[in-house]
Order: structure tokens, then C-alpha cells, then sequence
């Protein structure tokens, strides 16, 4: 047998060793062993809900159950060694001795349901661009056609020099925060919320920016609320794997997410989404009170992590959004 052993001890002082070093490895290793502990009680779920049948078994015998209870152990641990449900990988990004990571919804489960143009309603947040830079309202025109005619310039007139764009930085929580606030500002005044909460969002929806879904070409989707491209999406898409909640038990998909040239129109999707579908219009009427604004959103199915509004609270409270903002 090539994979590990549920009688090695020795085994467990190496992970042991290696957390107290903060190796990595290590502690995947021990996510794996804690993924194996919640296989374990699932088959002893499964054998206690069969026991009624065994009564009258002649297998039905103390050292049978003793046997079949290694064979369990020994078969939760092949199983999470070679990533049967998933969890491990979850598990260790939570266990980061660096207080940076939080996994995202996409990981945990999400289901939208959103129809419309992102490029349409991407006008009223786009922000101007850094110079080399396509502003958003140029990728509007670009994506939407030119049949709208250019707007005339007035020659008398002085013209306002254009504001920068924030350059995307997400290699902290605070640059993230300094990066997003801009636009979540321009949207949490069209929807009445306040922006840190957009932005706390974002950050449990992405991982602070570190866990944003990629295409096959490693280009970034720039989809900072993980919004699904349903079948009337004709724009990007990027496909990512998610671990969906099903009556509150998690199970892996793949499904397909919509892909933004610009945070404006991640924002602006985010936006048209909660304006226009009818299931989230009770969440709107709670907009200044945030913990129900969320928890009705999560209500309406915005997410299917049963978590999901106790989270984003929780990402509130971090120093980065807290402690006075940008």
C-alpha cells in the first residue's frame, strides 16, 4: 500500500513537527487528517443506520465490528489523501498561520441568478482610467457597438482633467481595500448601503483578491462577487469548480462565471443584479441596517453557504475595513 497508514504514529509526530515549524505541507497533511475524521464519522453514520439489518447476521459479531471499524479508518484516510471530497484544500486555507486568507464563496458554494449587460449599466460607475489604461466607459463603447453616436465636444468649455483610477493592489487586505473603495462607493450610493459592506463582500467572495476566479489562460475574471453567467450572458466566462450547499450538505460542481474587463463592471452587475431581480428587493428595504441586508440576501439565495451573512460580518470587523478606511 502506497498511501498512509492510519496505525503510523510516527507519522503524526512529522505533522505535529512540521506545524510547529508552519510548513505548509504539513499543514495540508493535517487538513487531510481532519478531512478523514469527517469521512470517518460519515461511514460510522452509514454503519449505524444498518445496524437494524445485522441483528440476526452471522457476521453480525464484536470482532467483525472491530475489523470493519480499521477498515472505515483506513478507508477515510485513503480517501481524503487523495482528495475525495475536497475539504482538505479548504481546510488548510483557513489554518494559514498568516491571518490572510479567507476562502471564498465561490469555494463554499454560490448560486446566482442574473440576467442583463454588464456593459450597459457598467456606464454609471465607470471610473477613468490610468494612463495606457482603457477607461470603462471605452470598453462600453467597444463591447456595445458604435451605433450611439460620439458625444460632441464643446470647444468653449474647459475641460476637467480625468481623475486617475486606483491601481488594483491586492497583496494586502488593506490595499485591497484602498484598491475597491472607490468604485464600491459609487455603487453602495445607488443601492443605499453602505460601502464597506460591498467591499467586505467582495473580500469573503474572492479572498481578499488572492482566490478571484482565472481562465484557462490565467487571465483574471475581475468577477469580484462570483455572479454566474447564466444562458442569456453572451459576454466572457471563466469555469471554476465550486462545492455547492444542498440542504446543507456540500457537494462539487463545476459551473460557469462572467468575466468583467474592469472592477467597474463587476460592481455595476453587482448593482443591477439586486435592483432588478425581484428576490432581492426585501434585502433593499434593509440596506442601512447591514446584518439584515445580508442575512436577507443570503435568504433570497444569493449564496448557498448557510453562513454566508455571519461571514461577511465577521470580514467587517477586520482591522483593514474597522479601523477607518481609505
Amino acid at each position: 500500500m502506497n498511501g498512509p497508514l492510519f496505525t503510523d504514529l510516527a507519522g503524526l509526530d512529522d505533522l505535529r513537527q512540521g506545524a510547529q515549524k508552519h510548513d505548509k505541507k504539513a499543514l495540508l497533511e493535517t487538513a487531510k487528517q481532519f478531512e478523514s475524521i469527517f469521512v470517518r464519522q460519515l461511514l460510522k453514520s452509514m454503519r449505524e443506520a444498518n445496524a437494524v439489518f445485522e441483528k440476526d447476521s452471522p457476521f453480525n459479531s464484536s470482532s467483525m465490528k472491530f475489523y470493519q471499524d480499521m477498515q472505515d479508518q483506513q478507508l477515510a484516510l485513503d480517501m481524503s489523501s487523495k482528495g475525495g471530497l475536497g475539504l482538505a484544500e479548504i481546510i488548510a486555507e483557513q489554518l494559514q498561520p498568516d491571518g490572510k486568507h479567507l476562502m471564498p464563496a465561490s469555494a463554499l458554494g454560490v448560486n446566482r441568478h442574473f440576467a442583463g449587460s454588464a456593459d450597459e449599466s457598467a456606464k454609471s460607475l465607470a471610473l477613468p482610467a490610468k494612463p495606457g489604461i482603457k477607461p470603462a466607459a471605452s470598453a462600453v463603447a467597444d463591447t456595445a457597438g458604435s451605433d450611439a453616436p460620439a458625444a460632441k465636444a464643446d470647444s468653449e468649455q474647459p475641460q476637467a482633467a480625468p481623475t486617475p483610477a486606483p491601481a488594483l493592489d491586492f497583496d494586502s487586505p488593506q490595499s485591497f481595500v484602498g484598491s475597491l473603495l472607490p468604485y464600491a462607493r459609487q455603487a453602495a450610493s445607488a443601492l443605499g448601503v453602505s460601502p464597506q459592506v460591498l467591499v467586505a463582500q467582495a473580500a469573503l467572495e474572492t479572498g481578499w483578491g488572492q482566490k478571484i476566479l482565472k481562465g484557462k489562460d490565467g487571465q483574471s475574471s475581475l468577477n469580484l462577487f462570483n455572479i454566474k453567467a447564466g444562458g442569456q450572458w453572451d459576454g466572457d466566462k471563466v469555469t471554476a469548480s465550486t462545492l455547492e450547499y444542498d440542504g446543507g450538505k456540500p457537494k462539487r460542481e463545476t459551473a460557469q462565471f462572467r468575466a468583467y474587463q474592469n472592477p467597474a463592471q463587476s460592481f455595476s452587475d453587482y448593482v443591477k443584479l439586486l435592483k432588478e431581480s425581484p428576490r432581492y428587493q426585501d434585502a433593499l428595504k434593509w440596506v442601512k441596517e447591514p446584518a439584515r441586508f445580508l442575512q436577507e440576501l443570503q435568504g433570497a439565495g444569493y449564496a448557498t453557504d448557510p453562513q454566508y451573512a455571519k461571514k461577511i460580518l465577521q470580514v467587517l470587523d477586520h482591522p483593514a475595513l474597522s479601523k477607518g478606511t481609505p
